[in-house]
């Protein structure tokens, strides 16, 4: 009966391990589409950044900050906070506070990783026999 007891306990803590682990894989970092970007009334140095997140199922806007500490990316390229554009898409460290990084991208973030999968997929086909 002990034994079967430290299995059960055993199992528990396993299965909870699994559990919390499968969650961190999860989640990913928060992203949309930048609804408008100007310079902060603080402190002009600093823009704020208005981003709208969430999709479909749960959107709404998040204000985040950047400066020029930020590293900016436009489409893979370096870029500057001036390069920034509403309607553009982002992908933000955290929905809110100053962002140490932005990836800029002109295009939706699902549709690129749809076509980078897509041709991964052809690529990965098997031989005709």
């Amino acid at each position: 009966m002990k034994r079967w007891m430290t299995l059960a306990a055993l199992l528990a803590v396993f299965g909870l391990v699994s559990v919390s682990e499968a969650k961190e894989k999860g989640t990913h970092a928060p992203h949309g589409k930048i609804v408008s970007v100007s310079p902060d009334s603080a402190d002009p140095t600093t823009m704020s950044i208005v981003v709208s997140v969430g999709g479909k199922k749960n959107p709404h806007d998040v204000t985040v900050t950047a400066n020029k500490t930020t590293v900016v990316t436009v489409d893979g390229q370096a870029a500057q906070l001036s390069d920034l554009k509403a309607g553009e898409f982002v992908m933000l460290a955290s929905e809110s506070g100053l962002q140490d990084k932005l990836d800029v991208s002109t295009k939706p973030h699902h549709a690129k990783a749809k076509k980078d999968g897509d041709s991964t997929a052809k690529s990965a086909a098997p031989a005709a026999k």
